[in-house]
């Protein structure tokens, strides 16, 4: 009967040490996981010069961003420029930038000023602001 206990308890012994190394394992690739998801999202501040403001600029610029699934804001500067941002996955976000430097064909992109930011899931969409 003591060895029936004692092989008992080895197998429980066992289980346990399973279970420890098998959370320690799923903690490991959550982490990695949740590393990667956010090492992939992008922030970015654009300013946009040229004839870019009575053009249409920030209604074509709003329709690309909710296609691209991006949020943020678009809004007129008081320079005569446009600016944006923009948050979203980083491959969206560079194919909405290199829209950004074509824009509407009723648009002229003299230059584009790019800053990168800190990634904050601040905004659910994305749309013109005043």
């Amino acid at each position: 009967m003591t060895e029936i206990i004692i092989n008992f308890f080895a197998k429980v012994n066992q289980k346990n040490a399973f279970k420890e190394q098998f959370g320690a394992i799923f903690f490991l690739i959550f982490a990695y996981l949740s590393f990667k998801i956010t090492s992939m999202l992008k922030r970015v501040s654009l300013s946009i010069y040229g004839i870019v403001q009575g053009v249409g600029f920030r209604y074509y610029t709003v329709h690309k961003a909710r296609c691209l699934g991006l949020t943020g804001w678009v809004k007129n500067g008081f320079d005569g420029s446009v600016q944006l941002l923009i948050e979203g996955e980083e491959g969206k976000v560079n194919e909405m930038i290199d829209w950004c430097k074509r824009g509407p064909s009723s648009a002229y992109v003299s230059d584009v000023n790019v800053q990168n930011e800190d990634y904050t899931n601040e905004f659910s969409d994305f749309k013109i602001i005043y």
